[in-house]
Formats: structure tokens, sequence, C-alpha cells
């Protein structure tokens, strides 16, 4: 039987008390310029989609209703084109990102939005892309040189993921976490040291990795009320000999802040990062009416997704050891209390349809 025969799905959502649960929806229709998916793999992010979550579950707020879709990236095997398309055909795997890819057993994207998967790569690891893609566009708003002192604020999925292109971008990275267990993941991997600042040897540790200089470059991936850790990171970065602070700040992630700026904020640069790179949101461009010179639109949300796809082949990014979950798809709800009652022994969690 196709996919196309299949009238129903199945949907993980969040519901008004904070819990996820299953429902059975109508298949999207295979519309122009998308492909349909059998589902094999999906990553729960633990960012914008379950803020507040936690006030919903104790009651304190309410949840979504009627209950919310979950999701935005997964992998699985395509089993039908729309018209138009010609990049992808049955049979192949790929990895998939956007409102299309949800916690689901099909799902129907639009072309641009999925990437062939390398043989050498899990359907497990490819479900993270937009994560994935998250951390990469982090760098990129980051202006940085090869040899500086990089701070990563947060070793959440997305820290963790940051920490490992800024090592590969030739960086010397620390990383910030209060959490244990993602402080003992980091080392090595996404971080060449780390530390908790809550620890009073916390200014020492730093003056001593960056030989005194301080950093040059901050990416803050935490969500909620920013302000301290924006505070604490400016005490850090790099100063000039007549008390000037400077270096890049970037702050990804549904976090606010409050800052005095002109003198209260020196020298520093505050960069924004979102999204994933050019083209998503692009509806022409997703289903491939349009295209971006590559000339000139060197990096979009499609080739971001083949480099970060071909950079877990290649075993420069490391996705795996991030993954602490593994559940079947009607375990949204444990999943959902893994990641937010359980953050020092959670990362990535994935669903499996």
């Amino acid at each position: 039987m196709t996919a196309s025969a299949v009238s129903q799905r199945v949907v993980a959502c969040l519901d008004a008390r904070g819990r996820g649960v299953l429902t059975e929806q109508p298949t999207p229709d295979l519309t122009p310029g998308c492909v349909r998916l059998r589902v094999t793999a999906t990553m729960v992010s633990p960012g914008t989609q379950l803020n507040g979550v936690a006030a919903m579950r104790q009651g304190e707020k309410a949840g979504p209703d009627p209950a919310q879709p979950l999701g935005y990236q997964a992998a699985g095997v395509v089993v039908e084109v729309g018209a138009g398309v010609t990049r992808l055909s049955p049979g192949q795997r790929v990895a998939c990102m956007g409102p299309g890819a949800l916690h689901t057993d099909v799902a129907v994207v639009p072309q641009n939005l999925c990437a062939v998967i390398p043989d050498n790569v899990t359907d497990d690891e490819a479900s993270g892309v937009n994560l994935v893609l998250t951390a990469l566009q982090a760098i990129r708003r980051t202006p940085c040189q090869l040899g500086e002192f990089a701070l990563i604020v947060g070793l959440g999925a997305v820290g963790q993921l940051t920490g490992q292109f800024a090592r590969s971008s030739g960086l010397y990275v620390m990383g910030w976490d209060m959490s244990a267990g993602r402080l003992e993941t980091a080392k090595g991997l996404a971080a060449d040291a780390v530390a908790n600042p809550r620890d009073e040897a916390m200014l020492e540790q730093c003056k001593a990795f960056t030989a005194g200089l301080g950093f040059d470059a901050a990416i803050l991936a935490i969500g909620g009320d920013g302000t301290p850790a924006l505070e604490q990171v400016k005490t850090v970065m790099k100063v000039t000999p007549d008390g000037h602070a400077m270096g890049h700040i970037t702050l990804v992630g549904g976090l606010t802040t409050t800052s005095q700026w002109g003198a209260g904020m020196g020298n520093l640069d505050l960069h924004s990062s979102a999204r994933s790179g050019p083209g998503y949101h692009d509806d022409a461009w997703e289903i491939g009416q349009t295209a971006y010179p590559q000339v000139f639109v060197r990096w979009t949300t499609q080739t971001n997704m083949q480099l970060a796809l071909r950079m877990i082949a290649d075993g420069r990014l490391r996705v795996d050891p991030l993954i602490t979950h593994r559940l079947p798809l009607d375990a949204i709800d444990d999943a959902i209390a893994s990641l937010v009652e359980q953050p020092d022994k959670t990362l990535a969690v994935v669903l499996k349809p």
C-alpha cells in the first residue's frame, strides 16, 4: 500500500495541560513541489515549542486548546513525489524540516526543505537537522577568526552543536552551563574547556583559558530571561587598554534581555541569530518554483542542510553522543517530561514512529 492510500496519520501534540498526546488527523494532500515521506525518526526540540510547558504541567497556565501539533524536523523515506519534483525520488532517505516535518508517521514537506541522507548517517542523527542548522546559523552570524577565543553559554543540544561548529572553524571554545551532566558531555566534544558560571573560580578559569585576553566572541544558546547571563558574559569579553569592552555576542534561542546601551554596553556588538539560512519561509523557493543564484547566495537552507549532513558523515559533527533518549512516538509525554523535568540528564530525544 502506498502512502497516498493512507487517509489518516497520527500526530504528537501538546494539549491544554502541557501533556504530550497522540491525535489522528487526515494525511495532507501531496501538492506540487512537495514529497510524501514515511517518517522513521523525529527529534524533539527542547526550545521554543516547549517554552512554558513546565508551568502548564503544574497547572499555573493553560496550554493550547485544541491540542497543538509538535515538531519541525524529521528523517524518513520518500514514498511519493508531487508534480514538479525532480531532485528526489521514491526510496531515498531524506532529512527534512519546517512546519510539515511534525512528530508523525507520514509527512508532506516541500522538496527544498529536504536533503538526501548520506549512507553512513543514521536516520536518528539526521532527524535533528533543524537544531543543527540553528547552531550553524549562529556561527555564521558571529564574526570570528581562526585562533580566536569563543564562549558558548548554555550546553543544551543547540549549544553543544554550536560549540562543535566553532571548534571546526578553528576557534578555541569554552562552554558554560550549570548542569554537571551537560558540562561532562561537552568536554572534548563541544568545548576545549568548560566551567560552571556559578563557580567562584569562573573568572580565573576564563582568564587562564584566554591567556588574560578575554573572549573575542560569545554565543548565548539559552531561553528565558537572559539578562543575568548577558551581564556576566560582558565581564569576560576582551577589553581595550583604555577600558572599553569589545567583541561579538550572538543571541540564539527564545531569550529576552534588558540592557543599557552606550556606555553600559561599551563597544560590544550584539547579533541576533534566527532561522536556518535564506529560503526558509519563502513559499515559492521551498517548493522549487524559484531559485537563488548560487554564485551570490552560496548558503541557502538547502545547501546548509547538505553541508550539515556531510559534516556528520565525515565525522566533523557528532550528533549521536547528544541523543540521550530513543522512544516510540506514543511516548511523546515521556519525552516532554524528560526534557522539562530532567534537563541534567536529557539533551536530544528521538521519537520512532
